[in-house]
């Protein structure tokens, strides 16, 4: 391949005493180089999915899809409230050690400038808690953690090789909030910040597309109608709709009933089962369809067991599934893997008004 300035067409070249410089092609047949693989490079660090198999994709025998959806996700939750509230980015062009490893810059060295953490937890602004993410983990995240990242793009992927199939990524800004905050990364403007929060959904498409081989070929989908969106989950694909924050309801006759997980929104997620040590979700498991083999998720130096954790991150839905499945959760199941299917029925009845 040839590097070539686009101003005047001079390229990257070799000079004759071997040094690399810019050269006029005229009077230079140097300047072709080829990319050769180096196996002595480290490992680029990156959470686990800690899963095997082959998604499912298609239809069912009725032409319904199949999987099931959560209907209230903030990914983006770390750009609401001034930015600088939940620590933690859902991904990093630089990677998890930028994404997950700085949350002492935003909430103090000791958690002291958490001030809604504090709040949430404990009902007064002062307060400290272990800041250690990656590659650690060993202060956060936690199941009743309100104020750090629990999307990780890697953990979403674990939930969609495990049946998740469409999210409604929830835009909002949260202004009283940010007024009141110490920290901000930006200013309290609902509009900005929701077009922040969509440029980085959008960033975040490319970023898995990138990784799957060039655009349309990673497992995350933007989807901005009802067709695009069964397009996108019969492919195999989970299919995320941008939504400002709003509620609905679905009142026809086709059944399934969604998760509304309201991660990112400060809220806790559910933590380990009280009688979990005696009735534990055994590791590896199976996917609910069975195509996919799941141990338990490894990010860093932390290994996350849905039986000790509960749900500390999203991605341990997928645990939380394979527990249902195993402990007598069949009929709620079969509700939970219509939901996709009865959430594109609803949009597309309102599409068409």
């Amino acid at each position: 391949m040839a590097l070539r300035l686009i101003a005047d067409r001079r390229r990257l070249g070799v000079t004759a005493t071997g040094a690399v410089a810019v050269v006029d092609p005229s009077t230079s047949r140097s300047g072709l180089f080829r990319l050769v693989r180096d196996r002595r490079c480290a490992p680029f660090p990156e959470a686990r999915v800690n899963a095997v198999g082959s998604p499912f994709r298609g239809t069912n025998g009725n032409g319904d899809v199949v999987g099931f959806a959560d209907m209230h996700l903030h990914i983006t939750a770390n750009e609401r409230a001034g930015g600088a509230v939940i620590y933690g980015e859902p991904f990093d062009r630089y990677g998890i050690a930028e994404a997950l490893g700085h949350d002492a810059d935003v909430h103090g060295a000791d958690g002291s400038l958490d001030v809604t953490g504090n709040l949430l937890r404990t009902g007064l602004p002062f307060g400290t808690h272990d800041t250690h993410g990656w590659p650690t983990f060993a202060g956060w995240p936690m199941h009743d953690t309100v104020t750090h990242q629990q999307t990780y793009y890697v953990w979403l992927k674990r939930d969609w090789l495990a049946g998740e199939r469409l999210v409604v990524a929830q835009t909002v800004e949260d202004q009283p909030i940010c007024e009141i905050e110490p920290v901000k990364a930006h200013g309290c403007n609902e509009t900005k910040s929701v077009r922040l929060q969509v440029q980085t959904l959008r960033g975040l498409q490319r970023y898995v597309d990138l990784q799957a081989g060039g655009r349309g070929r990673g497992w995350f989908r933007l989807v901005y109608n009802p067709r695009q969106a069964r397009r996108a989950i019969e492919r195999g694909k989970l299919a995320a709709k941008i939504e400002l924050l709003k509620a609905y309801r679905n009142k026809r006759r086709y059944f399934g009933v969604g998760l509304g997980t309201d991660t990112g929104g400060f809220s806790s997620l559910p933590g380990p089962r009280p009688d979990a040590d005696r009735l534990p979700l055994t590791y590896p498991f199976r996917c609910y369809d069975g195509k996919v083999r799941f141990d338990r998720e490894q990010t860093g130096g932390r290994g996350f067991d849905l039986n000790t954790d509960g749900i500390a991150h999203y991605g341990l839905l997928a645990d939380l599934v394979a527990d249902m499945q195993q402990h007598g959760g069949g009929q709620a199941l079969r509700s939970l893997f219509r939901s996709a299917e009865a959430y594109l029925r609803l949009w597309q009845r309102a599409y068409r008004r």
